[in-house]
């Protein structure tokens, strides 16, 4: 992940500006680079935590973790994938406090997931079965009942197989 890091780091430095003044067009760029690289790095994370699982070796360490909070800041990270794809992409009931307890890397990871899995596969020119033809869509919803904190995403795409669904 060392590597990885590295390349963060220097397009944060380009982003911010230590190297001096830079057009829009290169500040977006070098933010695509960064977030590209956060996205490898918790792949990498992925892939070292599948191994530690495989060997009966994974620890959680759980703490109390603002809900709301943390699908606010996936929702933001995620906007740019949404908006090249022309996808409308919608965050409903942001909440304050949301509070829940878990493994912040691991419930992250599978917010992140589940939203970034809704982008990969909506078709951004219609929302067929929506009623009329419209934009493809994506909409994360959080809120909170009884007690429970309900995590949704909603999306236009082709949805999953009766035979992939037959073996969740």
């Amino acid at each position: 992940k060392a590597p990885l890091a590295a390349i963060k780091g220097f397009a944060t430095l380009i982003c911010d500006g230590t190297y001096g003044e830079v057009s829009d067009k290169v500040k977006e760029t070098a933010g695509k680079i960064k977030n590209s690289t956060d996205r490898m790095i918790e792949l990498v994370t992925s892939f070292i935590n599948l191994r530690k699982i495989e060997e009966g070796r994974m620890e959680y360490k759980f703490e109390k973790i603002d809900g709301a909070r943390m699908v606010k800041d996936i929702f933001e990270e995620l906007k740019p994938l949404a908006q090249n794809k022309k996808l409308d992409f919608k965050l409903e009931s942001v909440l304050e406090g949301g509070w829940i307890r878990a493994d912040l890397q691991t419930i992250r990871q599978v917010f992140q997931n589940l939203i970034e899995n809704a982008i990969k596969y909506t078709d951004p020119r219609s929302a067929e079965g929506f009623g009329e033809a419209r934009s493809g869509f994506v909409k994360i919803k959080a809120e909170t009942s009884v007690g429970q904190f309900i995590f949704s995403v909603t999306d236009s795409g082709p949805g999953m197989s009766e035979e992939t669904l037959s073996h969740l």
